[in-house]
């Protein structure tokens, strides 16, 4: 028989003075701080209960049996077997009224809505129970389980959705497999939620939530991982498993997250992600994007425990600002919330010790370190990271601190979107060894600190529009979801052949820390090879691989210190130059004991060096190998050699001098004498006076060009 709950729930109410008001009608909004769940009343008629269980199973209990095998969802917040596809008045009616009511006071529903584990054990596991459950599976909305919910071990085809529920010492569902759905949305579940080795041919549900430890290492999921605006007091581990579809988690507040070597078959969407301490996913495959636009590292709170934590009063929806949201006006109120969903958790990460920020530089656990670290991974996709600064503000002080690291070391992307704000972080930007076919950059603005190496770039292209040519719209709370879809278009292109792009590419790759030219080089080959007008680059590249070739004496190498010493104490370098030069020799042979004859040596040869490499960077401006600088060396010589035949020799004791040829062209090019092949004619002049003028020039453009030669092939060898 049909239950009727409702409308006797109803007719009751208005028996008690009130009148009843028609289901199609909206229900006025809850005042949570005053809210009392109705009580259960036991279902009228038979609901398909064993003897055993017909006294053991609570009113509650048999009131959400009798919802379930109707397929209806429980909603005991209303007391109402609910439409399990809610129409947006049920919804409203409902859902919305009570979506908070986990998160303020929960403790309150003990009495009325308060679900056993065994409950829910004995419908799954008993045959007799199992037969009646309808195809939409067991569907609960606002359950009270004040013991552990374990589902471990258990091999089901049922949808389990324990949706805006409170389980106050976690749920187990280790080794537990099922062929649909796992859903606790919108619930606050204290303690772990263990995943291990579990199976979940659907989807798994944390939506808009508080959880402390999630744990699904080695866990298989058909279809995705969908968290978006939740809070996570503790870790978020998914290593080694495998995700079919993808992870949601935008707009979550994150302790850790760690995705070692997991395998995601979909994309990654963390925009607007908060991460408190750490996420890592070393060695995982993501076979679509990595998207991170706009992450942040929540804030420092001096003196409190735990000292690292998010900001409630933060500009993103998220569960908690939603639930300020709701109680508006009432700052009592919002702090009980912030006390049941943050400060009150007992997770390892956020209680139990007190420097869990602070003092991480100090302990020098990995684990501890603010930082984001995507190395060694394989991106099918898209890596976008728009607008992540890595600034961590201190709560009540003008001031903050930074993110240790963002690391793409190892990692091999198709494509990377990278995009900074102007910020004064000292977050240290970290690119070893990092492979992308497709690299779109805005250098409007940049980083502070960035150390890169040995990178492979297949196709470069600035940007220069924000948001891809797009305006947000008021109100727009998903106008972030554009950030990542930029496409080098005639109004998004920064034109690589202006001289103001190409500063920014010389400027972001000069202040590299690793000190290594190579992804300079790199970019500027593949600039070339793109049809880019690219001398300007290529000069400057010529500086900073040879920045420190003039620098083999200690005298210059300690220069720019006193430099900046003299600066410091508003001292121009420059004034009383001599006693500058005096001071600076005293410190370099007195302090370090260096020969005063080696060091007058090599202060000597950086003396010649400094005058020869501004003539080498416009001689190899249009081309820096060393076969390049050999096609000079053959035209030179072979323009001497055409200019010699012009030249008249007189005879010689009635026998006729040959005239000068190749041989003397390339013996004078030569600027060691030992290595010419005719030494007879070495120091032979011509006859014409514009020819010897001519011979000064081969012969200074023999020494430059011969020494470059060297410095290439040494260097290369």
């Amino acid at each position: 028989m049909r239950v009727f709950f409702p409308a006797l729930f109803l007719l009751i109410t208005a028996l008690g003075g009130g009148a009843a008001r028609p289901q199609n009608v909206a229900a006025p909004k809850i005042d949570l701080r005053t809210y009392v769940a109705p009580a259960c009343d036991e279902p009228d008629g038979d609901i398909g209960l064993r003897p055993e269980e017909k006294g053991a199973w609570t009113a509650c209990e048999k009131w959400a049996w009798s919802c379930i095998r109707q397929g209806k969802e429980a909603n005991l917040y209303a007391k109402e077997c609910a439409n399990p596809r809610p129409s947006e008045e049920e919804k409203a009616r409902l859902r919305e009224p009570y979506r908070f009511a986990p998160f303020y006071d929960p403790d309150h529903l003990l009495q009325h809505n308060a679900l056993r584990d065994q409950f829910l054990r004995t419908i799954l596991e008993v045959e007799h129970y199992r037969d009646q459950i309808h195809p939409v599976g067991i569907r609960i909305y606002g359950g009270y389980f004040a013991e552990a919910v374990n589902f471990e071990n258990i091999t089901t085809t049922i949808n389990i959705v324990l949706d805006g529920s409170v389980i106050k010492q976690g749920i187990r569902l280790t080794n537990f497999a099922t062929t649909k759905n796992i859903s606790l949305d919108g619930s606050n579940v204290r303690g772990n939620v263990l995943l291990l080795r579990a199976r979940i041919d659907g989807k798994l549900f944390l939506q808009n939530g508080v959880y402390d430890a999630v744990d699904t290492r080695d866990a298989r999921i058909g279809s995705s991982l969908d968290a978006p605006g939740s809070l996570f007091n503790d870790e978020l581990r998914i290593d080694r498993a495998r995700i079919d579809g993808k992870i949601n988690l935008a707009k979550s507040r994150l302790t850790v997250f760690n995705a070692w070597s997991a395998m995601i078959g979909g994309y990654v969407e963390m925009r607007l992600a908060d991460i408190r301490l750490q996420m890592d996913m070393t060695g995982a495959t993501v076979n679509g994007d990595v998207r991170l636009p706009r992450i942040t590292f929540g804030r420092r709170v001096p003196g409190s425990t735990p000292r690292c934590d998010w900001d409630p009063q933060a500009g993103v929806e998220y569960v908690v600002s939603d639930a300020y949201g709701y109680f508006a006006g009432d700052a009592a109120a919002q702090a009980a919330v912030w006390n049941e969903v943050v400060a009150s958790r007992a997770g390892k990460l956020s209680r139990q010790e007190d420097d869990v920020c602070v003092a991480s530089a100090e302990t020098k656990k990995r684990f501890r370190n603010n930082e984001i670290l995507l190395r060694d991974m394989k991106i099918g996709g898209t890596l976008c990271l728009i607008d992540v600064t890595g600034e961590i503000p201190v709560a009540g002080e003008q001031r903050m601190t930074s993110a240790a690291t963002i690391s793409f070391d190892g990692t091999q992307a198709s494509s990377t979107v990278l995009r900074w704000t102007d910020s004064q972080s000292q977050t240290l930007w970290r690119a070893v060894n990092f492979k992308t076919g497709h690299l779109l950059l805005n250098l409007q603005n940049s980083p502070k600190r960035r150390f890169i190496d040995n990178m492979d770039v297949g196709f470069i292209a600035l940007v220069k529009a924000d948001d891809n040519g797009k305006e947000p719209v008021a109100g727009d709370p998903d106008f972030d979801k554009f950030l990542c879809d930029v496409t080098p278009e005639t109004k998004t292109r920064d034109p690589l052949e202006y001289r103001e792009a190409q500063d920014r590419i010389a400027e972001f790759f000069k202040g590299n820390e690793s000190k290594s030219a190579q992804p300079f080089a790199n970019v500027v080959a593949r600039l070339e090879s793109s049809g880019v007008a690219s001398t300007y680059l290529k000069q400057s590249l010529s500086e900073y691989r040879y920045r420190d070739a003039c620098s083999q004496s200690l005298f210059v190498k300690e220069w720019p210190r006193f430099a900046a010493e003299w600066q410091a104490r508003q001292e121009l370098p420059w004034g009383r130059s001599w006693e500058r030069v005096r001071d600076t020799w005293t410190n370099v042979v007195e302090k370090t004991n260096a020969s005063v004859i080696d060091e007058t040596r090599k202060l000597g040869l950086d003396g010649l060096c400094r005058l020869w490499l501004p003539v080498y960077k416009y001689t190899t401006s249009y081309g820096h190998e060393p076969h390049n600088l050999f096609y000079f060396v053959v035209g030179l010589i072979l323009v001497f050699w055409l200019l010699l035949k012009c030249d008249t020799r007189p005879a010689s004791g009635g026998v006729p001098v040959p005239r000068l040829g190749i041989i003397y062209a390339i013996d004078t090019f030569i600027p060691l004498p030992q290595f010419r092949m005719n030494r007879r004619y070495a120091n032979v002049l011509p006859n014409r006076p514009l020819l010897r003028a001519w011979l000064k020039f081969h012969r200074a453009a023999g020494l430059i060009l011969c020494f470059a030669i060297f410095v290439l092939v040494f260097k290369a060898a």
